[in-house]
């Protein structure tokens, strides 16, 4: 599995990642990705996700040739295409979805400090795993 570090360019995880402005598909880091200062207006871009069939690269393909309305890394504007940019890098990164990933890294791993609903799933997979519990192939603690 590969590391990504905050200062990584995307495009050294997802060549295929673009924007309408080659400096910025080149000079947009993994955590520009997730401080809303990419470009793009506050919500641009949510009606090509919101209901739709796209898978997500498919998304930020056609989001590639959309104008930018602010100057990048100057101004703030809500991105949910910018968290979807992230769950495909984290999969390029770690070759798990970025639910499996979450999962695995943050819920599982926190299961002893967390909300009671949560441990009670941890549990309960080790039971019998949930989908993106044995997706993930963890060890159940059966003997």
């Amino acid at each position: 599995m590969a590391n990504s570090e905050w200062n990584d360019p995307v495009r050294k995880h997802m060549l295929w990642f673009n924007t309408p402005d080659p400096y910025v598909t080149e000079h947009m880091m993994v955590k520009d990705l997730l401080c809303h200062r990419s470009g793009w207006i506050t919500f641009d871009g949510d009606l090509l996700w919101y209901g739709t069939d796209l898978d997500q690269r498919e998304i930020l393909e056609r989001h590639a040739h959309e104008p930018m309305g602010l100057p990048f890394r100057d101004e703030f504007g809500y991105s949910n295409l910018m968290f979807i940019a992230a769950a495909q890098l984290i999969e390029a990164v770690s070759g798990k979805t970025w639910d499996a990933f979450v999962t695995e890294r943050i819920l599982h791993r926190s299961a002893c400090r967390a909300p009671r609903w949560i441990r009670r799933h941890s549990q309960a997979c080790r039971i019998s795993p949930c989908p993106t519990c044995a997706a993930a192939k963890w060890p159940t603690h059966r003997k």
